[in-house]
């Protein structure tokens, strides 16, 4: 009889991991999949309230990604530079002088027909071996390609959204598997009346499905990319920066010394440009032959080639061209995060050893839906200080749902501020003293949440302490009937008896510690599977505030990241989800909690579908 209480024990145990609902990747080969539930994509792709009206959190499309996760780090980078450290603790290497360059360039807007929009304005962009600041847009952006992140900036409050760019690429991946139907439809619905091309869709994600067929031609100096008689992206061409300097007085380009900015700039060696893989999925450059074969010499829509290639000329020995041909690998990259270029089309600078002079692009947006084209011309290089372009006195903030600020991060902080701590000990000690006290099932619940610090116990694992003891409260409890009340609730879990299993824990969602702690976790996740059957859970079952409740009872359990990082994902809040998945990585350690583990292989997938967005790997 003990022999068998202790196998039921162990295999209520082991049930709660497969009964975690995941997230799918759509990745290109499973497009079809994607297409049966696109309406749900399309809905999580797009903003979600407070109140989380208006998303689905589906349970029936998702999934982990490997049952078998090894315990080890993927082919990605640990997290040193995770979501909640100030500017001053981020890290940053020496930088020595000459790594770091500002680019100062023009830009003129014009609609198709030539008409300008609003004259020229200036964007800077600074590089550094290893990142680019760039002060436009909505807010300064500075692109970590070391660690992998992006980080904005408000210089007004004085705070810095550090994110990863694995969420901003899952965020722009199901943004248009979700538009596009698993890009399987050629016109995406814009309003009641208007729709867009997909390959716009493309260009402003920086990701497709499949490869478009493109014209490329090289005339008066410029490579130009054509789609339909359209120059969607030109570029000024090496050669032909070198023919202008033969033919016309040389404009004689120094680096300047630029004053301290408050932003400042970082350096350091930069890797020499590589092609990238020609087995990425989602590139321009499936084949050789493909490239060779979708490249044709065709007449394109007429160009203004007035100041080609530009005011900036720089002859292959200068300090200048140094600086053009050393900062291309990460502009390329800077390229593929900020600007809508089609990924076909930015494929054209494969091979481009330098940062060309001028080059313009075709954008096509709800802002635009005509169309506009953007000329960038380089006016000068200015010699940035050799600085990382963080102010110090910058404090995290973090996006997404006010829980995470309110709830999460002090959770998270305190678990930081408790690291030392004997998970497996304390949680054996709550057991043992509520088994002592006859509390069977809060008994078990601190049992359990040992799980979410680890593996979950199985018929091998019956030695260690926390699955003994749970044997043992099994044994205890059988014949008492709210024991076999609540286990009746532990079972369902196995079998999607959602509504069971979540009435089996309820009275249990009060208690603090790891019981409270587990009870909270199995509720939250019953009610996010039960929902997405299309069961009505109590108005008040908030799986939000359940997993904020299990990280406050428990805030170093590695799970509960990765349980609430799951349902940010369900509700269309990529970046806000890897920043979930990074704090529990931050307070992990190896060997890593199965689940939580999962976001390394994840990341290694979305890596190899996006290169274009990372610096190629050591």
């Amino acid at each position: 009889m003990r022999l068998l209480t202790g196998l039921i024990a162990a295999l209520a145990l082991a049930a709660q991991a497969g009964a975690i609902p995941g997230v799918t990747i759509p990745f290109p080969d499973e497009a079809e999949d994607v297409a049966d539930d696109s309406g749900e994509d399309a809905t999580e792709s797009g903003e979600t309230d407070e109140s989380g009206e208006g998303a689905s959190a589906d349970g029936d499309g998702q999934e982990t990604a490997d049952v078998a996760v090894e315990q080890t780090r993927i082919a990605t980078p640990e997290i040193l530079a995770g979501p909640h450290l100030t500017a001053a603790e981020y890290p940053a290497r020496e930088i020595e002088d000459g790594q770091v360059a500002r680019l100062i360039w023009s830009v003129r807007r014009e609609e198709m027909d030539g008409t300008d929009i609003d004259g020229e304005s200036e964007r800077v962009v600074t590089l550094g071996p290893d990142f680019a600041f760039d002060p436009g847009g909505d807010a300064p952006i500075l692109y970590d390609f070391a660690h992998n992140r992006r980080i904005a900036l408000d210089l007004e409050a004085r705070t810095m959204r550090n994110e990863s760019f694995y969420g901003e690429i899952r965020q722009r991946l199901d943004t248009y598997f979700g538009l596009s139907q698993g890009g399987t439809l050629d016109d995406i619905p814009f309003g009641p009346e208007q729709s867009f091309d997909r390959f716009w869709l493309e260009a402003a994600m920086g990701l497709r499905r499949t490869p478009v067929t493109l014209s490329r031609e090289t005339s008066n100096g410029m490579e130009r990319v054509s789609r339909d008689g359209v120059v969607v992206f030109a570029f000024v061409t090496p050669d032909a920066a070198e023919a202008a300097e033969d033919a016309a007085s040389e404009v004689v380009l120094e680096l300047e010394p630029a004053g301290d900015a408050e932003s400042g700039t970082d350096g350091d060696d930069t890797p020499e440009a590589e092609d990238d893989p020609l087995l990425d999925l989602l590139r321009g450059d499936d084949s050789e032959e493909d490239t060779d074969a979708d490249t044709e010499t065709t007449e394109t829509a007429a160009v203004d080639d007035t100041d080609m290639p530009g005011p900036v000329s720089a002859t292959t020995d200068t300090p200048e061209a140094a600086a053009l041909e050393a900062h291309m690998p990460v502009f390329r990259r800077w390229m593929r995060h900020a600007l809508p270029l089609h990924p076909d089309a930015l494929s054209a600078m494969d091979g481009l050893d330098t940062i060309p002079a001028r080059f313009e692009l075709v954008v096509v947006s709800p802002a635009s839906p005509d169309g506009r084209r953007e000329i960038w011309t380089l006016e000068r290089i200015e010699d940035a200080p050799a600085t990382f372009p963080l102010p110090e006195d910058l404090s995290a903030e973090f996006g997404g749902r006010a829980v995470i600020t309110a709830r999460v991060v002090p959770a998270f902080e305190q678990a930081l501020a408790s690291a030392d701590t004997d998970h497996t000990a304390a949680i054996v000690a709550e057991a043992e003293a509520y088994l002592d006290a006859g509390n069977y099932p809060a008994a078990y619940l601190a049992a359990y949440q040992e799980s979410a610090h680890s593996t979950a116990c199985s018929p091998q694992t019956t030695e260690r302490p926390s699955c003994a003891i749970a044997s043992r409260i099994v044994s205890a409890g059988l014949g008492n009937a709210e024991f076999e009340g609540f286990f009746d609730g532990i079972a369902a879990i196995a079998t999607s008896r959602h509504a069971a299993a979540y009435e089996g824990v309820a009275p249990y969602l009060d208690m603090g510690g790891y019981a409270g702690a587990a009870a909270n976790i199995i509720a939250a996740n019953e009610v996010i599977a039960w929902t997405a059957s299309g069961g009505e859970p109590p108005e008040d079952a908030d799986p939000f505030a359940m997993l904020a409740t299990a990280l406050e009872n428990d805030p170093a359990a590695p799970a509960a990241y990765w349980h609430l990082g799951q349902l940010l994902l369900t509700t269309g809040d990529r970046r806000a989800a890897w920043s979930l998945f990074d704090l529990g990585r931050v307070i992990d350690e190896d060997p890593f909690q199965p689940l939580l583990a999962q976001t390394y292989i994840l990341e290694d997938r979305l890596r190899g579908l996006a290169p274009d967005f990372f610096l190629p790997l050591d």
